[in-house]
């Protein structure tokens, strides 16, 4: 629910101070989060064993689309050219295999998985200079900030003897979340 909410107020803020551009890169970020979180509210709410392992599939896919769904955003408003262009393609990429071999993947392992999630998410360093030179400060703290909770809370997902590990790394997904959803308005 509050992924469609911010997926509104980033909508109305991309009509208000951006152009087209901003509003559709804005609509493709939010749409990635609700997608993402529903995908996770069903697959941790549905009991049935049969349901839940396709459910987890897709959840575990639906990571992939929320990395490039924050990544085009940054990639496309800030940088239109050939970098912002490439990273953003190369991310999407990144996503489309992942969510093909995801099935290959799971039965490997979650830290070859996990790897790949990080792999993508800080495909940003390759652009970095770039980025920081058309992100305004605090746009860059909260995007730095988001990619440290999202990578530090996948300890907390690999940690399977901590109790509560699985809920630890939820906040810290929910925490990745919500300042990327401010950075995100940074782009413009």
């Amino acid at each position: 629910v509050a992924s469609i909410v911010g997926l509104i107020f980033l909508i109305l803020y991309g009509i208000r101070h951006g152009n087209a551009l901003a509003v559709t890169t804005f609509s493709i970020f939010g749409s990635s989060l609700i997608v993402l979180y529903l995908a996770s509210t069903l697959y941790h709410a549905i009991p049935n064993v049969r349901a839940k392992r396709a459910l987890q599939y897709v959840d575990h896919s639906c990571i992939f689309l929320l990395i490039a769904g924050t990544y085009t955003p940054f990639m496309l408003n800030l940088m239109p050219n050939w970098i912002g262009i490439t990273i953003c393609t190369a991310c999407w990429l990144i996503a489309a295999f992942g969510i093909i071999f995801q099935p290959w993947l799971m039965k490997k392992s979650d830290k070859l998985n996990t790897c790949l999630y990080l792999f993508q998410g800080w495909l940003v360093l390759f652009a970095f200079k770039p980025v920081v030179e058309a992100l305004p400060f605090t746009g860059l703290a909260l995007l730095v900030a988001g990619g440290l909770l999202y990578s530090f809370g996948t300890i907390f997902y690999n940690w399977q003897r901590l109790p509560y590990h699985h809920a630890v790394w939820h906040l810290f997904v929910l925490g990745g979340s919500v300042t990327h959803y401010f950075a995100v308005m940074y782009t413009i």
